[in-house]
């Protein structure tokens, strides 16, 4: 699909921009699945839109409902519920560092 190839270099840099560490033997892997992705983009790029018509305006038909605020937990429930409270906020374990 792509005719780029991912060099270990790139893989590293982009590995460490994310934080994700790459294990020995996984190189292939990786470099394979994004060499894919890189691929499909190039894929999307060569394919002429300009003659589609589902992307036309449909006069709102299909735009999402309004924000209607509705009542929502009581606070004595979810306290109930919740792991962990303090001074009127839920306590939730730390997902990204």
């Amino acid at each position: 699909m792509s005719r780029h190839r991912i060099t270990r270099e790139e893989l590293s840099r982009i590995t460490a921009l994310v934080r994700l560490p790459l294990e020995t033997g996984h190189f292939d892997l990786f470099a394979a699945q994004l060499e894919t992705i890189v691929g499909l983009f190039d894929e999307l790029r060569r394919l002429e839109l300009a003659d589609t018509s589902a992307f036309q305006d449909d006069g709102g038909a299909n735009a999402w409902r309004e924000d209607d605020p509705q009542p929502s937990l009581e606070w004595k429930h979810l306290e109930k519920i919740a792991p962990l409270t303090r001074d009127g906020q839920i306590i939730v374990p730390q997902v990204i560092t």
